[in-house]
């Protein structure tokens, strides 16, 4: 019955074809833990890692992993990690710990991100393209685009009016 609403609430809403098995939440504020990239593949080779701020002096921030060690001090909660420079393997895991000036890490918990292979880009490239030809109007744009961002593309029907 209607009055007796829809049950209790889940703790957690995933997609049932979703792989992603860390947590994207926030973590202890009292740490800088890695807001974005967070467990999660991207296209760029440059990107702007971002980090919780706990009002440091400053942060230094690590991304190791399928030999790559990269490090870099910043008084910032962002850091550009330049990916081009870095023998990047996509599909690989790299791991990011953020340390401040007081000693607070994420490395308890460390999270990081994935590169899609050049195909994968070209495939997000693609599907771009179709949702943008749609002509769709801005609020269908932007869900189309956040389901295929969200999505394993590999798996997605083509985008077709």
């Amino acid at each position: 019955m209607i009055q007796q609403g829809c049950g209790p609430r889940p703790d957690v809403i995933r997609r049932l074809s979703s792989r992603t098995t860390r947590s994207r939440s926030g973590e202890n504020p009292t740490i800088s833990y890695l807001i974005s990239p967070r467990s999660t593949a991207v296209l760029e080779r440059q990107l702007r890692l971002r980090w919780h701020n706990i009002g440091a002096a400053s942060y230094r921030v690590r991304v190791w992993g399928n030999q790559v060690d990269w490090s870099i001090e910043t008084d910032e909660a962002e850091a550009v990690f330049p990916g081009g420079s870095q023998p990047i393997r996509p599909g690989g895991y790299y791991q990011v710990e953020i340390t401040s000036n007081t000693g607070a890490s994420s490395k308890a918990n460390p999270v990081g991100f994935t590169f899609l292979s050049h195909e994968g880009v070209k495939q997000v490239q693609q599907r771009v393209g179709e949702i943008t030809q749609l002509a769709l109007n801005r609020e269908s744009e932007v869900l189309a685009l956040a389901y295929l961002y969200q999505s394993d593309t590999s798996k997605l029907p083509p985008f077709k009016n």
